[in-house]
């Protein structure tokens, strides 16, 4: 159960950064006050009825990726993603800036939940020739050190 607390502690954490923050949503041409949105946090996965019923984005998903176990505790692997849309050509801002405040916000709150430590991050965005414009996307691999009960003899 670990782990998945550290997901859904993390997705708190995150919807927290960017609880004040309105990007543009999907679009046709020059965006309006109703395509300014919240983002949208996650937790391992994107609903699957969200597709049909409502444009993502911009959202932010908290994935686990792996746990590792030595002897001097549990090391987890935490991907997030983050997408934006912007048909103009500094679109890439948005990206960049939910990302910046996703990452200002966990720098400053390395232990969160009480019991989870940030022991690393690397943030990247997608390079613009991989991304499907007018969408952006970015990357973040946190590792995450679990604070175990001390053990009994």
């Amino acid at each position: 159960m670990t782990p998945a607390e550290l997901v859904q502690t993390l997705s708190l954490e995150i919807k927290k950064a960017v609880m004040d923050l309105k990007l543009r949503t999907e679009y046709e041409q020059v965006p309006s006050e109703e395509d300014f949105v919240a983002v949208n946090v996650f937790a391992q996965s994107i609903p699957k009825n969200l597709f049909e019923e409502t444009s993502y984005l911009p959202f932010v998903t908290v994935e686990l990726l792996s746990v590792e176990d030595d002897k001097e505790g549990s090391i987890a692997q935490i991907g997030l993603s983050f997408a934006t849309f912007g048909l103009e050509e500094d679109g890439w801002l948005d990206l960049f800036h939910l990302m910046e405040v996703t990452r200002q916000r966990l720098l400053t709150k390395r232990l969160i939940g009480n019991r989870f430590r940030l022991q690393s991050a690397h943030w990247e965005p997608i390079p613009s020739d991989n991304q499907p414009a007018p969408f952006q996307y970015g990357a973040a691999t946190l590792s995450y050190q679990i604070f175990q009960p001390q053990e009994r003899i």
